[in-house]
């Protein structure tokens, strides 16, 4: 037989069980987003310096062959910063000192700026700022080597070395940043 009031006490309890359910939820949802913020920036910094890291390992081991010398032959002959070395060492030996500079960078930028070593650190530091002369460097490369834009259906774009250096701009942004948080995330590097 039908009882109202039993009727009654069962949609309390059920709507109490479903309010203690969404308050188990919401208690998850803000738990998990709590730890998401304490992790979040320490992950970001990492795959930022690991994808930073593996281009100029990459690319800093490539600088080692005769095919990556040519290759940064056209860049270096048009750019001031660069060209006066040509005439001092060949070709060859002015890739292998970029390659070495950027294996240097990519090792220091590997280690975290919160390094319980002072002397990593320093290293980490040494990363960020050699990282950002290095891209600023190559950035340059835009404005000195000829036909590095070309104006395509009326739109101005990166082409040739143009459209691989154009990628450097968002890796300086990168290390100039990793030099402009370090304080801010570490102790002094010279307490």
């Amino acid at each position: 037989m039908f009882s109202f009031s039993s009727y009654r006490s069962s949609v309390s309890t059920a709507t109490y069980e479903s309010s203690q359910s969404a308050d188990s939820n919401r208690t998850a949802l803000a738990s998990f987003y709590s730890s998401w913020q304490r992790i979040a920036p320490s992950l970001a910094d990492f795959f930022l310096r690991f994808s930073v890291a593996l281009i100029l390992l990459w690319y800093g081991a490539f600088k080692f062959t005769p095919s990556e010398a040519k290759a940064i032959e056209e860049l270096l002959l048009h750019s001031p910063l660069f060209a006066w070395m040509l005439t001092l060492l060949s070709l060859q030996s002015i890739s292998n000192l970029i390659g070495t500079i950027e294996i240097i960078t990519a090792l220091a930028l590997l280690v975290p700026r919160t390094s319980s070593f002072l002397l990593l650190r320093i290293f980490s530091l040494v990363g960020g700022i050699l990282g950002t002369v290095t891209f600023l460097a190559t950035v340059s490369f835009l404005f000195t080597t000829p036909n590095t834009f070309r104006v395509i259906d009326g739109l101005l774009v990166p082409v040739g070395a143009g459209g691989f250096v154009i990628k450097d701009i968002v890796l300086l942004a990168v290390c100039f940043y990793h030099v402009a948080v370090y304080n801010n995330t570490s102790s002094s590097v010279f307490e």
